[in-house]
């Protein structure tokens, strides 16, 4: 799976009414992926939080890959096997920040088809968007890593001419609070498929994020010093 593929959230959307998107100061989410290629099927499940302006929590309790991390403002760190190490926060960036700042950007832009009324979430009603042209949601996927982290945008530019099959995005948007709930991507080609799914809850809730306790030492990265992907980390993790 590329890290095209796993760039898993970034679409726009509207809905005529010209409201503005409400504050947003925290939330929760949770990501479920599977993707396929040939007889492989990789599985991910990621529960991330996010505090403005610039705290994210982010767990993947995989075994493959196990990954923790935790930034606050210009600090981060990171969980694997061998305990809490602090690292630069470029190392981290793109995997900590991608959904979080999908979720964010998705309130108010304008690419979307709407699709009509989807569920009452948190007692606001909502509406569906659809975003079914390949190349545009393959654009978009860049446009969100470009704002992420612009080193990793560079590798996803490189790999986008080698995208093949159909992708698609799907977001479940509140009509009035312009609150992003769900955000579905798909992709199928000729030997490869994958689905996303992120929902998103306690929107302003009380979340706190602190530096994490027992940091054993700072980290000085032996592969990359970006990692683009959790499927890229797994991979290196192998």
């Amino acid at each position: 799976m590329s890290i095209v593929g796993i760039s898993l959230t970034i679409a726009t959307c509207s809905d005529g009414s010209g409201s503005e998107p409400s504050e947003v100061t925290s939330f929760h989410y949770t990501q479920t992926a599977t993707f396929t290629r040939g007889y492989d099927t990789y599985h991910l499940q990621i529960e991330g939080f996010y505090v403005a302006p610039d705290s994210v929590h982010v767990v993947s309790e995989d075994a493959n890959p196990f990954l923790e991390i935790i930034v606050t403002g210009q600090d981060a760190w990171i969980r694997d096997a061998s305990g809490w190490s602090a690292v630069p926060l470029e190392y981290v960036q793109a995997l900590a920040f991608v959904n979080s700042n999908a979720i964010l950007h998705l309130r108010g832009d304008q690419d979307f088809r709407d699709e009509g009324q989807g569920p009452i979430v948190d007692g606001e009603p909502t509406r569906r968007y659809l975003l079914d042209d390949s190349e545009s949601v393959r654009a978009k996927g860049f446009e969100l890593m470009s704002r992420t982290s612009p080193e990793c945008a560079k590798v996803v530019e490189s790999l986008v001419p080698l995208a093949e099959g159909r992708e698609s995005m799907e977001i479940v948007r509140g009509q009035d609070s312009k609150l992003i709930y769900t955000v579905t991507r798909t992709h199928t080609g000729i030997n490869s498929s994958s689905r996303s799914v992120i929902e998103v809850d306690d929107y302003n809730g009380r979340v706190s994020i602190e530096r994490p306790e027992g940091v054993l030492k700072k980290r000085e990265p032996t592969f990359p010093d970006r990692v683009c992907s959790y499927r890229e980390r797994s991979t290196l993790d192998e």
